[in-house]
């Protein structure tokens, strides 16, 4: 038997090796009331992490234990207990108040922990005592140990002397009063942010040598937004750096460089980190998150490859490192990662979502298509088949798509269609059904749906060289805007359009700047610019920002690395109406085809030009690239 809620007293089944501790010293505790809510914060790794590596193979988690005092003040110890024996044998904690001991085991048992260790604390007179269990996954055998003491002397002695004789553990965790332990783990408990600071206030104040409170402390005010406190916090905090533990220097380090938003910094911060947790899989997936938000998808693909060996079944760390692998345009890597991913979640639709991305990415329509259609993911599908060449059969997947919509009333289904329909070379049509989609949805009070219709028209007429069409259409996309998405982009395609007497935001002037000088052809002008923009850009699927950078090189004669700029596809938003992705489909076709010109490869050149002349149709954009296209395959 595992949980003490099954037996609710704290004796371990007979059946089980006991092994008791006396932990008596005349230490008093405060005790008080304890929160029931797990209060949301943004801590990148556990408090409970380990500067010394698991003794066995696989992860250890620790849930939260059970209070079976019979006083409910007590509860914060339930807490307190497992994530000091969760820091000195090297484990993880799984200590939240939510979704409780069973979904804490189901959530542990998921993610392939090697071991699970439960607790409770109970009391009788004066004494307390901790029972910890422990059930090692792949056997099942089951092993405890429990620890008694002096009520007065509080729970840390006997989390101490449980964790020592369950794997002969150091002593990690910070040493402090009984009060201040209470109190921060209190604050880690509380219901509000409000609560937390109090609580974790107190902490700091009672114990300033304590440094788990003050990192606690300062997340729960960057939660709170008061960047001003947090910097004093920090300030106060680093007075009494020196007499915190490596790892919790370590950890302040990175919540310093977090509270400033210094990426660099907090990028080195947990990679030194990492290197005194070693095993804590939080830590490396903090890590590989921070790399891929720096544009590193080598060190993102590093750190999440450790946490894919801390934590081998669980299926996450293989779906982040595919897309990291991907970024890093490592193809055999991304796919073996994808695969393992499916194995792991053989039901999950997003596995084979994923695996579809990873195809697309690198080129592979036909299998992409394939990974879509088995992941119920038709509306990528259907691209995955348009980049084939094979407009009837893409066509076909579309109408079924449409056949969809339109019986489930959906409201954008002529707005898709339209956009389908101008994506795929037939454009004239295109353009007059998403006008009189426009009209239609503006009189309907779709207002949202109205304003984008209009600023796709915008983006569109000004791609054919309907100037006067196109400020037309983007004062209509500002006016039917009714929420700060629609207006945003309603104010970009005015800026493009160069709309007088509406008000312009910062924001939108900024992002219409690289679009602007594409459409003026101000190519060698555009390339600063968009280098500037794609190297804020994050490393999404769906980013085109590479392709409108590789198209500037090209047309200004500097083609620079356009080919890798052009080497993995983006994944085309089908969740949302994109306007915007006029300008990079079809021509990151006819970019390509230039690069391969460029590179010395008339073969693959002229496939592609095919390609392009095949989606474009017969209406020419104002850039004259169908022109050239067909020129060359003359």
């Amino acid at each position: 038997m595992l949980a003490p809620r099954e037996t609710r007293h704290a004796k371990a089944p007979p059946q089980e090796k006991q092994r008791e501790i006396s932990t008596d010293c005349p230490t008093s505790a405060s005790i008080g009331r304890a929160c029931r809510v797990l209060l949301a914060v943004t801590v990148l790794l556990s408090a409970a992490c380990s500067t010394k590596p698991q003794r066995q193979a696989g992860w250890t988690a620790v849930l939260r234990f059970e209070n079976l005092t019979g006083d409910a003040e007590f509860r914060w110890a339930e807490r307190a207990a497992a994530e000091i024996v969760a820091r000195e044998i090297g484990a993880l904690a799984r200590t939240a108040a939510a979704p409780g001991p069973s979904g804490q085991r189901a959530q542990a048992i998921a993610g392939g922990a090697a071991r699970i260790v439960t607790g409770a604390v109970a009391k009788a007179g004066n004494r307390l005592r901790l029972d910890v269990w422990t059930e090692h996954s792949a056997s099942g055998a089951r092993e405890s140990v429990f620890a008694t003491g002096d009520a007065t002397a509080g729970i840390a002695p006997l989390a101490h002397a449980a964790a020592r004789k369950m794997d002969g553990a150091e002593e990690t965790f910070p040493q402090t009063d009984a009060g201040t332990l209470r109190d921060y783990f209190l604050g880690l408990d509380a219901a509000t942010p409000q609560e937390a600071s109090a609580a974790l206030g107190r902490a700091a104040s009672g114990d300033p040598k304590f440094g788990p409170a003050w990192i606690a402390w300062t997340e729960i005010e960057l939660v709170r937004g008061e960047r001003g406190s947090a910097a004093k916090i920090l300030e106060r905090a680093s007075a009494h750096a020196g007499s915190f533990t490596a790892l919790d220097k370590a950890r302040l380090a990175v919540v310093a460089a977090q509270s400033v938003n210094d990426g660099p910094a907090a990028l080195r911060a947990l990679d030194a980190l990492s290197k005194i947790t070693r095993d804590d899989p939080l830590v490396w997936r903090s890590l590989g998150d921070l790399a891929m938000n720096m544009k590193d998808p080598r060190a993102a693909a590093a750190a999440y490859t450790r946490v894919t060996e801390l934590q081998p079944a669980e299926p996450q760390s293989r779906n982040s490192l595919g897309y990291a692998r991907t970024a890093s345009g490592d193809f055999e890597g991304a796919l073996k990662a994808m695969q393992e991913y499916r194995q792991l979640r053989p039901n999950d639709a997003n596995a084979f979502d994923s695996l579809g991305d990873v195809y697309y990415r690198f080129g592979k329509f036909a299998e992409a298509e394939k990974a879509y259609l088995d992941g119920q993911a038709p509306g990528k599908a259907v691209f995955a088949r348009l980049m084939t060449g094979d407009v009837m059969g893409a066509d076909q997947i579309f109408s079924r798509l449409m056949d969809a919509a339109r019986a489930a009333n959906d409201p954008a289904a002529e707005l898709r269609l339209g956009s389908w329909e101008f994506d795929t070379g037939r454009r004239d049509k295109g353009l007059a059904r998403l006008e009189n989609f426009a009209v239609a949805a503006e009189r309907s009070s779709q207002r949202d749906l109205s304003s984008i219709a209009y600023s796709q028209l915008t983006l569109w007429n000004l791609m054919l060289g309907n100037g006067a069409r196109a400020e037309q259409a983007a004062r209509k996309a500002a006016a039917t805007a009714s929420n700060q998405g629609t207006a945003h982009i309603a104010a970009i395609c005015a800026v493009l359009a160069a709309v007088k007497g509406l008000p312009m935001n910062p924001s939108a002037l900024a992002q219409a700047s690289g679009y602007g000088l594409l459409l003026s052809r101000q190519f060698a002008a555009a390339v600063p610019v968009l280098k500037s923009i794609n190297s804020r850009a994050v490393l999404s699927p769906d980013n085109d920002t590479p392709v409108m950078l590789a198209w500037a090189q090209l047309a200004s004669g500097q083609p620079g690395d356009a080919a890798s700029l052009l080497s993995l596809t983006p994944v085309p938003q089908v969740s949302r109406p994109n306007p915007f992705h006029v300008f990079t489909f079809p021509r990151i076709v006819f970019l390509r085809a230039q690069a391969a010109e460029l590179a010395g490869r008339p073969d693959e050149a002229l496939r592609q030009y095919r390609l392009f002349v095949a989606l474009s149709g017969a209406t020419p954009l104002v850039f004259g690239e169908e022109n050239v296209a067909r020129q060359k395959l003359r």
